[in-house]
């Protein structure tokens, strides 16, 4: 049996893997629907929801390997990750907002 180290090993590169995959295919996503923007922004929005989507996968196989995985433990940890990715996106929705600034020059 693996010790506490192989199953840390394990976990850090499903996650790694998950994150990978998954941001990659939001960019190339993104990139092919919204070619007006530009591709930093794609990035940094599919780094998110893929870090998000990469927690919830790995920490329901982890807690289903430790036998916590239950319909309520699942529906809180989606509902904490879906609060999460509302507090980022009002934070980013306020910064964007402070960014543009209409210009007052009048003469």
């Amino acid at each position: 049996r693996a010790g506490t180290l192989g199953f840390f090993f394990f976990y850090t590169t499903l996650f790694a893997a998950v994150f990978g995959t998954v941001s990659q295919i939001g960019v190339a996503a993104r990139v092919l629907i919204r070619k007006d923007e530009i591709v930093s922004r794609h990035v940094m929005r599919a780094s998110r929801q893929a870090l998000f989507l990469s927690l919830l996968i790995t920490g329901s196989l982890f807690m289903l390997s430790r036998g916590l995985f239950s319909l309520l433990t699942a529906l809180l940890f989606i509902a904490f990750l879906t609060i999460l990715e509302l507090v980022f996106l009002s934070f980013s929705h306020v910064r964007h907002k402070a960014e543009w600034s209409p210009s007052l020059d009048i003469e």
